[in-house]
């Protein structure tokens, strides 16, 4: 869904949101049903006495079926919820009959600095088609920070030319790296203050390394450059911008500001 902001400058931006996980089959209404799901553990926290270092955690997933019957094993699908990627999908590996609990031991590489969220997802699928309700419930994995982003350039246009009629499109960027890795890179914004130093409403605006190029201007996903496409028109008048960028991690860690200059020239 695109939604376009409309202030003296007009930004295009693009907005994906999801009523449920993708490619997760809707549970179905039967005497089958799931219910004590349990992560052991559900929270892994990682310090610096760990030392920065790649790793692999281990989880053990349970569940019961409390009605009903099944000679089938429950599926498992996991779901990496920064990516809504499926990173799991096969049926669990270990079954107790005599409790009607089925578990398996789930192991994710990782790293101890990675900031992660995992939907752990456990139905019952007979012939491609569920046969029970479906229960969810989430792992997180949290590391610790040796450092904070850092903005390398940005790149604006100096003079921006208003219109006579229709519009003009300008694109912002900002190429931004993480000592402990791009993925830790929550957000890229930039303020935008008129000569009369009053920020623009909506700042800061936010930018995307998405590869949207209709939508943000993003000439490619994930090469760390963000972009923002903004449009102006007729309507606007002369003035002269200071753009401020900055980014974000995952921690909260914020990087240095890099200013920058714009004009709209008739």
């Amino acid at each position: 869904m695109q939604r376009l902001w409309f202030f003296s400058i007009v930004a295009a931006i693009f907005i994906l949101s999801c009523d449920s996980e993708p490619g997760l089959p809707t549970a179905h209404p039967s005497d089958n049903q799931l219910t004590a799901l349990t992560l052991s553990p559900s929270l892994v926290t990682f310090n610096p006495s760990q030392t920065v270092k790649d790793t692999t955690v281990t989880v053990l997933i349970s569940i019961r079926l409390r009605n009903g019957s099944s000679e089938i094993h429950p599926r498992l699908i996991v779901v990496r919820k920064s990516t809504e990627a499926i990173f799991f999908d096969a049926p669990m590996s270990t079954a107790n009959p005599a409790k009607d609990q089925f578990s398996h031991s789930l192991q994710i590489p990782t790293s101890t600095t990675s900031v992660e969220e995992f939907a752990i997802n456990v139905i019952l699928i007979d012939k491609n088609q569920p046969v029970s309700n479906r229960v969810s419930g989430t792992l997180k994995i949290t590391g610790f920070s040796t450092g904070r982003p850092v903005l390398l350039f940005q790149q604006t246009p100096a003079t921006v030319i208003i219109p006579n009629s229709g519009n003009q499109a300008f694109d912002l960027k900002a190429k931004v790296s993480h000592p402990n890795g791009q993925n830790l890179i929550d957000r890229v914004n930039v303020i935008i203050r008129g000569a009369n130093g009053v920020a623009l409403t909506g700042s800061p605006f936010q930018l995307f390394d998405n590869g949207l190029v209709n939508e943000s201007g993003d000439l490619a996903a994930g090469d760390s450059l963000f972009t923002r496409r903004f449009v102006i028109s007729a309507s606007n008048n002369p003035d002269t911008y200071t753009l401020k960028y900055y980014a974000i991690d995952r921690f909260g860690a914020s990087s240095d500001t890099l200013t920058a200059t714009m004009r709209f020239v008739p």
